[in-house]
């Protein structure tokens, strides 16, 4: 959002989003969801289903929304969900 790539619009400072995301948490039932997986434990990723690069960092919150008991919303539909073995399609919300 601070990005000129990310709106001609509408854009923010850092010290803005910061504030915003400090709002929200505050007011809100967030939950911090600490970033303690390893793309290397076979037992949270199936190796052979990560067919490119560009998806490990949406399978990495995928397999951390699983371990937490949520779910990762995402406009990607591509996504594979094989590729987190624990995963169900309850887990991923493709909007």
């Amino acid at each position: 959002m601070a990005s000129a790539g990310y709106s001609k619009a509408t854009r923010f400072t850092v010290a803005e989003i910061a504030a915003r995301l400090s709002a929200f948490v505050e007011h809100s039932d967030h939950a911090f969801w600490p970033d303690c997986l390893s793309i290397r434990d076979t037992q949270l990723f199936q190796h052979v289903a990560i067919l490119s690069s560009k998806h490990l960092t949406d399978l990495y919150l995928l397999a951390l929304a699983v371990e937490n008991e949520g779910c990762l919303v995402t406009f990607d539909q591509h996504i594979p969900l094989n590729a987190v073995p624990k995963a169900t399609p309850g887990h991923l919300v493709v909007i």
